[in-house]
């Protein structure tokens, strides 16, 4: 089961210390609480699809500003995921494959973006 969050959507964790240990003045005894906040990470966008020679076509996206991996598809099937924000997939000569890509972070996934490809060759 996959869980998907909304892009923009912000995940709160509070941290509380408390400075109550012995030895320490009463007057620097409190609690403080901070609140650090984790958006889900951008859509990717697509830079580049190149066809390597090599029988692969090779695909990137523009960084994502938080995202701490990629969350690769080919044709709607999940590949794999990678901390590169670029990776290189199998599409033979003539035949078409759609490239999905997501971002992710500890707060969720971003939605999904998608290029089509054909093998050998890159479709705008």
């Amino acid at each position: 089961m996959r869980k998907y969050l909304l892009s923009g959507i912000v995940a709160v964790l509070l941290i509380s210390t408390l400075s109550s240990f012995s030895h320490v003045p009463a007057k620097i005894q409190n609690s403080t609480t901070s609140a650090l906040y984790f958006a889900v990470p951008d859509a990717p966008v697509f830079s580049y699809a190149n066809y390597n020679g090599k029988g692969r076509t090779l695909v990137g996206v523009g960084l994502v500003p938080g995202a701490t991996g990629y969350n690769w598809y080919l044709n709607g099937k999940f590949l794999y995921t990678t901390t590169n924000n670029y990776t290189s997939v199998g599409i033979n000569c003539g035949s078409y494959g759609a490239i999905g890509v997501e971002a992710v972070n500890a707060s969720g996934v971003s939605a999904l973006t998608i290029k089509g490809v054909i093998g050998c060759s890159q479709e705008d």
